[in-house]
């Protein structure tokens, strides 16, 4: 099984500013991929997370991994 690269969501939003600025800014790109600018700029801002439309647009998918919950005791 092949191990694919993981991405933090600093390099996706870092991967989406080269995207929208080879589009020739965030409306240009925006278009191109469905979505509007408002949103594209929320993501780049980090005011919102990128969805899976957008994820799609920069050539990811987004995939949620879940850890396991420890507790230990304070006594």
């Amino acid at each position: 099984m092949t191990r694919r690269k993981t991405l933090t969501e600093t390099q996706v939003r870092q991967r989406l500013a080269v995207a929208v600025a080879k589009a020739g800014g965030v409306n240009a790109f925006a278009e191109q991929v469905g979505l509007s600018g408002a949103l594209v700029s929320y993501v780049l801002s980090g005011q919102r997370g990128v969805g899976p439309t957008l994820a799609a647009a920069i050539g990811l998918r987004r995939i949620v991994r879940r850890t396991q919950r420890t507790f230990e005791a304070i006594v």
